[in-house]
Parts: structure tokens; C-alpha cells; sequence
């Protein structure tokens, strides 16, 4: 497949128990593709997951920065799986970057993020807003839940594929959060990296 563009991202780490997040951004136009991950789990297996859009939606108003307020069009969960508390979102915000959230509470349309802004959110398509929802939802698309990895113990697991990606994203313009559960030994996410295409 023709690629439009990509970049990579080094290491990440959290202590035991947090888990590891990486963020992959979306392109306007493009299908997103993660063509390598390294990952290495301490004592303990850990678990990989790549967690795809459930959804999207856009802000109905602007939200300034250092806000943590953001009111929605829509809800963007899929029917029986609504935007709720501890879900990741990311917001594509006013400076052109796309980052990752996670919910403290919502209440109708009116979402409360756990931390603020960075650069703040535009009103309509301006102010993109995807649902990853939880590793463990299932995405309507497939019917089948987040595409997840086990990462030995004690070992650095590398995941590779040139051709097609190891997983892209359903749709085009949708991020892609990579998530370490990083279960009571911790670990790292040592290399992700990434790619666009028109198909």
C-alpha cells in the first residue's frame, strides 16, 4: 500500500499497575496503520491493546484551555455502549493536535475530562471528538473486542507487519490508543511505529 506519510515514537513507562498509553493520531483522508510495536513486560505477562474509534462526534461549542469541560453534539457510543466515567477520548484540538483523555464523569452532553485542555477545542467539525470506550468493549464494526497482544514475561516482543499494518484503524481519519495494562511488574512500550494510507 502506498504510504501518505507516518513517524514513531520512542519509549513510554508507567510504575506497576498504571497502564501505558500511546496515542497514535489520526490523518484527514487516511486509514491509520501501527507497522511496528516493541513492548517488553517485567516478571509478570502483560497484555497489548489496540483500541480503535467506537465513535466519533465534535464539540458543540468551543471549550478554551486549561478547561476540562467539553459539550458534545452527540454522544458518539455505539447503542448499549455510551461515553461514560473512565472512558479514553481524543480530542483533536485548536492547535492541530490530536490528544488522548480520559472521562471523569459526564452528564447528558456535557463532559468533565480528568485533566484540561491543553490547547483547547473549536465548536463543530473544528473540534473532533473519537470514543475508545475501554480495552475490553467491543467495537460494532467487528463484533469482536479490541484487537489485543499478550507480551511474554520477562521478554521484549516485537509485532511487525510492512504490508498491511499489525492493525489499522476502520475507518479513515480515526486515532488508534495502544495500551499496556502494565500488570504488576512494569514494562514499557519500547518503539511504536506508524503509517497512513488513502486505502
Amino acid at each position: 500500500m502506498l504510504s501518505t506519510g507516518g513517524n514513531g515514537f520512542g519509549n513510554a513507562t508507567q510504575t506497576a499497575g498504571t497502564v501505558i498509553n500511546r496515542l497514535v493520531p489520526p490523518k484527514p483522508g487516511n486509514y491509520t496503520r501501527i507497522s511496528t510495536v516493541v513492548a517488553t513486560a517485567g516478571t509478570t505477562a502483560h497484555t497489548l491493546t489496540a483500541l480503535r474509534s467506537l465513535g466519533y462526534t465534535t464539540a458543540s461549542a468551543a471549550a478554551a484551555a486549561s478547561q476540562a469541560v467539553v459539550n458534545l453534539t452527540a454522544n458518539p457510543g455505539p447503542s448499549g455502549n455510551q461515553l461514560s466515567a473512565n472512558d479514553y477520548v481524543a480530542i483533536r484540538e485548536t492547535d492541530g493536535v490530536t490528544r488522548l483523555y480520559k472521562v471523569s464523569s459526564i452528564s447528558t452532553l456535557a463532559v468533565t475530562l480528568a485533566s484540561n485542555l491543553v490547547a483547547g477545542v473549536g465548536a463543530g467539525t473544528a473540534g473532533k471528538i473519537w470514543m475508545f470506550g475501554l480495552s475490553t468493549d467491543t467495537d460494532p464494526r467487528t463484533g469482536e473486542a479490541h484487537p489485543a497482544y499478550s507480551v511474554p514475561a520477562s521478554a521484549t516482543t516485537t509485532y511487525h507487519d510492512d504490508d498491511n499494518g499489525v492493525v489499522s484503524s476502520i475507518g479513515k481519519d480515526e486515532p488508534i490508543l495502544l495500551q499496556d495494562n502494565n500488570a504488576t511488574a512494569a514494562g514499557s512500550i519500547n518503539q511504536t511505529s506508524f503509517g497512513y494510507t488513502l486505502e
